[in-house]
């Protein structure tokens, strides 16, 4: 068979990067030779019998030659609910297994077949940074978009409810919750407090005792599942007596740290923004939230993305809860440059790990 590619007209720079990310983020890994591979094919897909075109937003293909037919049926069986093994048995009859991997493999190569159970992989990176999808809005957007509100549709009586509940401790931090971004740059923040800070987003607060002896842990968070796919990491961004300079991950299992990376400078610039940047090394302390997908994904599939992400905010909240609570300060930032920090803090399997959030934490500028 013969494939011509036929680029479409670029608008910019910025559609150039989002091609290349298309096909880099499909190309993690090349497993139609594994059996288990569920081939999900995610071009729009035309055939008049003679050729037949595979077209996305970018880019598209042109397939000619005497079995342009079997790749049309061997194309539409790439649904994403049956695996290659499956696939395969369905045309052992008319081409063999070989032939018809390698077409495969040439798709998958230009971006147009994915694991059905990896999708999400291909979503989360397109929300990446740089993102040629962000939008400057008004302060007139603004105030129209906040405005908005579903209460149309509702056709229900209101009640009012009873202000929150007198002296609780936990509405008065509530109530104290704020982003901080200016910090005092003479502050170190203590190892005891980080410590106290690290247990309160992901401690292990009990172990649960499953068949055959294996427990499972309970943390400050719920989790999917029990599955706990995130990973955090503490970094050290200027001199602090008590800790050398450095990304360091938490190890909630025996309460513990240990050093990562002594990437400072990587993590810095992957930062957006000088600003943000001065705001991280004057808070002295970043701590990195990070997700493992395949943790999650292999027993909910797509849908595992979503709690990942669900568990990272959870973990931001107590991280600001615990910061109210202790006097100090910090700020969930999210313009940063997941691949570049994913290269900092030495993960190997991006985007499958890739960071989610950063927070800085210090002690909030005087007057602040």
């Amino acid at each position: 068979m013969e494939i011509t590619e036929t680029l479409k007209e670029k608008d910019n720079e910025d559609r150039d990067n989002v091609t290349s990310t298309f096909r880099r983020t499909l190309q993690q890994d090349s497993p139609l030779s594994d059996e288990s591979f569920q081939p999900f094919c995610l071009a729009l897909i035309a055939f008049d019998g003679k050729q037949l075109i595979l077209e996305s937003a970018f880019f598209s293909i042109t397939i000619q030659g005497k079995e342009v037919d079997l790749a049309f049926r061997l194309l539409k069986e790439c649904d994403g609910t049956k695996n290659v093994a499956k696939i395969m048995e369905k045309f052992k009859e008319e081409t063999n297994r070989e032939s018809a991997i390698e077409f495969l493999e040439s798709i998958q190569e230009q971006g147009f077949i994915c694991d059905s159970r990896e999708v999400h992989l291909l979503l989360h990176k397109f929300g990446c940074n740089p993102s040629p999808y962000f939008r400057i809005i008004t302060d007139a957007d603004i105030i129209k978009m906040l405005a908005h509100s579903h209460e149309e549709s509702i056709r229900g009586q209101k009640e009012t409810l009873p202000l929150p509940w007198g002296e609780m401790g936990l509405t008065n931090i509530l109530s104290r919750r704020v982003s901080c971004r200016e910090f005092n740059k003479d502050y170190h923040l203590p190892i005891k407090t980080m410590a106290n800070l690290l247990w309160c987003m992901y401690g292990i607060v009990n172990k649960k005792e499953l068949t055959g002896g294996v427990f499972m842990d309970t943390r400050t968070v719920p989790s999917g599942g029990g599955l706990y796919p995130l990973e955090v990491y503490i970094a050290i961004t200027r001199d602090n007596p008590g800790l050398s300079m450095g990304i360091y991950r938490y190890r909630s299992e025996d309460h513990s740290i240990i050093l990562c990376s002594e990437d400072i400078h990587g993590l810095l610039e992957s930062v957006v923004g000088e600003d943000v940047q001065a705001s991280i090394r004057d808070a002295g302390t970043l701590i990195i939230v990070a997700g493992h997908f395949p943790r999650s994904s292999q027993k909910y599939g797509n849908r595992g993305y979503i709690y990942t992400l669900c568990e990272a905010g959870a973990v931001m909240q107590n991280c600001y809860l615990a910061v109210s609570d202790l006097e100090l300060g910090c700020c969930a930032i999210g313009g940063f440059r997941e691949q570049m920090l994913s290269e900092a803090i030495g993960f190997t399997d991006y985007p499958k790990t890739m960071p989610l959030l950063i927070i800085t934490a210090g002690k909030p500028k005087e007057g602040i």
